[in-house]
């Protein structure tokens, strides 16, 4: 073993010679690679992907592609049974409506026959109430002349109360004979000048107290013609309040017909047709509100069961897009993948005749090599070794063109020696 290594390092120093390494470069040199073969080159174990934009399309279109958002199918039978429920509700609503208007139509009748009614009885009322009028102007004319007459017959009460403080007595025959027994007593009596005098004025005075006299019964006989006409008056106005009292007790009566006949009291069909029309009219409008509402639902409902077939429809084609989508990504990543697999064979093969061609050359020149003396035998190897750690080791003393270990070909491994 220690001669085989002499002569290892013997042969390694003539190799690294400088004329043997120029011979070499010049033999490496000889054959130039082509630009394919030498831009196919690839180390071992390297794999190379084909360069199709195809790849990275499908690798898009996957990373963007995303399933349409789930939408459940409509339920048809849900929905007819809510149509047929609103329907039936507004069957029902329309159904009463027309009870109604009937109903209406009836208490129309009633209700023009308690107008036509309520026409008499206002007509009456308004000659009644004419009447009252009457009588209560009458009975204010009345009471002013019986208020004017109170007044005149108190002023001449007054007067004649007056003119009797005034007046010795209230009789022109009082007054005659008291003047005669005065005429009497001067022309039969001795007296005074003054007792004379005295007399002399109390007889004037007591003729003219005669006209007052006259005057008093005038306005005594004038007071009691008053007083009789204000009887009358007073009679009358009685008269007129009995008579007004009667015509407003007949208002009373008509009123309370016209109350009865409102209020249904004894009027035609027992019952006040004006309320029950409004109770009625109130109620259809209420039914007619009702079934406005329940058809607005049910357009509601319609269009929202379209809205939901149009959302599953979209929903169906966008699924039917997104697996024909799919169905392409797959067909074109099988297809990348089979390029992927025709470029990765084609590599291969490149590799395999790169190997072929470098194991050629190799073989040319360890056989020039050869023929040169140039090449050397290396044994005693262990399993691990390879080309590159014994060009290191023989690197050392000089330019290795070229070291190659001989492997088993089932596991690659060294076989103990190399060239």
């Amino acid at each position: 073993m220690n001669g085989i290594n002499g002569h290892a390092e013997a042969a390694a120093q003539e190799v690294a010679t400088p004329g043997a390494r120029a011979k070499n470069t010049k033999q490496q040199s000889a054959k130039p690679k082509s630009g394919k073969e030498s831009s196919n080159k690839q180390s071992d174990g390297v794999t190379v992907q084909p360069s199709n934009s195809e790849v990275t399309d499908v690798v898009e279109d996957e990373k963007h592609l995303t399933p349409p958002q789930p939408v459940a199918e409509p339920d048809s039978q849900e929905f007819n049974e809510k149509m047929n429920t609103i329907r039936a509700s507004i069957n029902a609503l329309e159904s009463r409506v027309t009870e109604v208007a009937a109903e209406i139509a009836k208490v129309k009748e009633v209700k023009d026959a308690q107008h036509a009614g309520l026409q008499e009885l206002k007509t009456e009322l308004s000659s009644l109430r004419s009447v009252t009028s009457r009588l209560a102007q009458d009975k204010d004319d009345l009471n002013d002349q019986l208020r004017k007459m109170s007044e005149a017959i108190k002023a001449k009460d007054q007067a004649a109360a007056k003119l009797r403080k005034e007046l010795k007595f209230r009789t022109e025959e009082e007054t005659d004979l008291a003047i005669q027994q005065l005429s009497i007593q001067l022309e039969t009596s001795t007296l005074e000048l003054k007792r004379e005098k005295e007399i002399m004025k109390e007889m004037k005075k007591l003729n003219s107290d005669k006209e007052q006299i006259r005057q008093y019964h005038a306005i005594l006989h004038e007071s009691q013609a008053m007083r009789a006409g204000h009887e009358d008056l007073f009679l009358q106005r009685q008269a007129k309040s009995n008579e007004l009292a009667v015509v407003r007790e007949q208002e009373r009566m008509v009123l309370s017909r016209m109350d009865d006949l409102r209020s249904g009291k004894g009027a035609p069909g027992g019952f006040n047709a004006f309320e029950r029309t409004a109770t009625l009219q109130d109620e259809r409008t209420r039914l007619i509100q009702s079934i406005k509402e329940a058809r607005a639902a049910q357009q509601e409902l319609v269009v929202a069961f379209k809205l939901k077939q149009a959302e599953y429809r979209d929903y169906k084609k966008a699924q039917v897009g997104y697996e024909a989508r799919l169905e392409r990504i797959e067909m074109r990543k099988r297809r990348a993948e089979a390029l992927a697999r025709q470029e990765r064979a084609k590599e291969e093969r490149r590799q395999r005749d790169a190997e072929r061609r470098e194991t050629k050359r190799r073989e040319e020149q360890r056989m020039l090599a050869v023929a040169q003396g140039c090449q050397l035998y290396v044994g005693g190897l262990t399993i691990r070794c390879d080309d590159e750690a014994l060009r290191a080791h023989f690197a050392r003393f000089g330019e290795v063109t070229d070291a190659l270990v001989i492997r088993e070909p089932d596991t690659k491994l060294s076989r103990g020696f190399a060239f």
